[in-house]
């Protein structure tokens, strides 16, 4: 049951890695533009706080309404399909040895294959949702947790460059610390994506650090041009 639960929740890694990616670069981009400009870290302060609660929000009904449409999109095609397949039966048949012939089957196999994936109408329907729609397996995903683990994420992700504008009361001496925390879970978050990919982990880990870097420079250079 354990086993089950874990594989269920894995789904929702990509939810939480966009979550937490996105709090940390993007508040993180923020503090420093808003430190290249003013001086005192209280209102450095106000504006990271302001970001992690907008943010949050902004990600959680982003990812909510994305997650349902999918799966609304998904459930109205499913439907459709279902209903051709009872009016049409023929017609979908041939869609079927459509599909197959072009992946190289002919003559009798090509009748085999379609005698029995048209046996089965759930395999009916998932080949046609995923060779001729492209849909591809469902996530299954509920929107509510999607977007409550890209939240949370979120929120933990943005609330680190934060941090050190509690403790420092000059920006100046908060920013180093900023991106330094910053930076070190970045690089921690992509050394553990990469395990998902051929990537090697320290040139994935490296990569969020660059993307980190980048824009932060950038808005810091940008408070600078306003500087008060």
């Amino acid at each position: 049951m354990e086993e089950e639960h874990f594989i269920d929740e894995k789904k929702y890694l990509s939810d939480a890695v966009l979550g937490l990616n996105d709090g940390l670069i993007s508040n993180l981009a923020l503090v420093a533009g808003v430190a290249g400009a003013i001086a005192h870290s209280n209102i450095v302060l106000i504006a990271g706080i302001a970001e992690v609660l907008a943010g949050s929000i902004s990600m959680m009904s982003s990812n909510y309404l994305s997650t349902k449409s999918d799966s609304e999109l998904y459930d109205k095609e499913l439907e459709r399909e279902k209903q051709e397949i009872r009016d049409m039966p023929d017609v979908e048949r041939q869609e079927i040895r459509d599909i197959y012939a072009k992946k190289g089957f002919k003559g009798k196999d090509l009748e085999r294959v379609v005698e029995v994936i048209t046996s089965d109408e759930e395999v009916w329907l998932r080949v046609m949702m995923e060779e001729e729609l492209g849909f591809g397996k469902v996530s299954n995903k509920n929107p509510m947790k999607a977007a409550g683990y890209t939240g949370l994420a979120f929120v933990f992700g943005a609330i680190i460059p934060v941090i050190p504008f509690m403790i420092f009361s000059l920006s100046a001496q908060a920013l180093p610390y900023a991106v330094a925390f910053t930076a070190a879970v970045l690089f921690a978050g992509g050394a553990a994506k990469s395990k998902f990919t051929l990537k090697k982990w320290y040139i994935g880990g490296f990569e969020m650090v660059a993307i980190g870097i980048f824009a932060t420079a950038l808005t810091y250079n940008l408070g600078l041009l306003f500087q008060i």
